[in-house]
């Protein structure tokens, strides 16, 4: 009996392994973005994923185990529902009423408008990864609407074991190309993060040209060679030319007298004009162009340096105040010559 007890025991063990092994594997299995969507339409209809918001799922080895979708709800106030869905499990969170009015979604797709899945978009983040030579451990997803636009683009950051971001991708999910690439290389001594944007001035394109390399090619004139490379001439006369220095007749009115006026001709290897002569009749004979350069003009003369005369003091006439002021003149008497016509001077105490 108790052989037989044993027996049955261990079958009924192995049984149970049997019939719990796919169960325990299908918990851990992972599941794609796509497959989560079709899950719950088929657990709560077709219009639970008739208007997608976004989907977001973390930690995927290459895919999540879970995903988390937003989609639009005419019955709720905040307008969206929140589910949740993984492999064979799907739950449904209720109305989303956290997000109107600070936090709007771009807009709502359909399942239709997602023109790459979540796989292929993780196999175009791990070929960006491995071009710029960084690793990681796992990925984050993210599938929204482009702003004001009608393409879904995913959001993928790679993050390594210590859970740290590596980088970010942005994916067209209509198209698969790829966006905008930023990544996050860090010292490996100091460990201070250094950023490398594609999307800032100068970064390396697909065609190993920066941008602004590439808009200094793009905008750079056509080669010119010699004078026959120069842009023509394209001034034009006035069409009523008149002289702004004519004679005013004495009622007041300006003579307008027509301006000669100047005929432009290019011409390969140098500009001829003609000017009508100052008799109104005939004209100048046109410019013949040189074929040598014209020898130098000669120095002009040097000029003497202007002569300095020094100007004849002019004569006043005497004022009569000067008599009432000093007394009248004093009589030299004309002599022999005798020094008893001036006193001496006096001699000093």
């Amino acid at each position: 009996m108790s052989t037989a007890i044993f027996q049955k025991f261990c079958l009924l063990l192995l049984g149970l392994g049997i019939t719990m092994a796919p169960g325990y594997g299908q918990q851990f299995r992972t599941v794609s973005a796509v497959d989560a969507l079709e899950q719950i339409r088929a657990r709560f209809g077709d219009g639970a994923t008739q208007w997608i918001a976004e989907l977001r799922a973390t930690g995927g080895q290459p895919q999540p185990l879970q995903w988390d979708v937003i989609t639009y709800d005419a019955n709720a106030t905040g307008v969206l529902h929140h589910y949740r869905a993984s492999s064979g499990v799907v739950q449904d969170g209720g109305p989303d009423s956290r997000r109107y009015p600070a936090d709007v979604p771009n807009g709502f797709f359909k399942v239709s408008d997602i023109g790459v899945d979540s796989v292929a978009a993780f196999t175009i983040a791990e070929a960006e990864a491995r071009k710029a030579r960084l690793g990681f451990d796992s990925c984050d997803y993210f599938l929204q609407l482009k702003e004001f636009s009608r393409e879904t683009v995913w959001k993928l950051e790679l993050v390594d074991a210590t859970h740290r971001l590596v980088g970010s991708i942005y994916i067209s999910g209509t198209n698969g190309a790829v966006l905008r690439t930023i990544w996050v290389q860090r010292d490996s001594i100091s460990g201070f993060p250094r950023m490398i944007d594609s999307m800032t001035p100068g970064a390396r394109n697909f065609s190993g040209v920066t941008d602004t390399e590439q808009t200094v090619i793009s905008s750079s004139p056509p080669p010119y060679t010699g004078i026959a490379g120069m842009p023509q001439n394209t001034v034009q006369p006035p069409s009523d030319p008149y002289d702004p220095y004519a004679p005013v007749s004495p009622d007041g009115t300006v003579q307008r007298t027509p301006a000669p006026s100047v005929s432009v001709t290019p011409r390969q290897g140098g500009i001829f004009r003609e000017f009508p002569s100052s008799g109104g009749g005939g004209s100048v004979p046109a410019f013949t162009p040189m074929t040598s350069p014209p020898a130098p003009a000669a120095p002009a003369p040097a000029q003497a340096p202007p002569v300095m005369t020094t100007p004849e003091p002019e004569i006043i006439p005497n004022d009569p105040i000067d008599s009432i002021i000093t007394g009248p003149p004093i009589s030299v008497p004309s002599g022999n010559g005798s020094s008893a016509r001036i006193p001496p001077p006096p001699v000093p105490q």
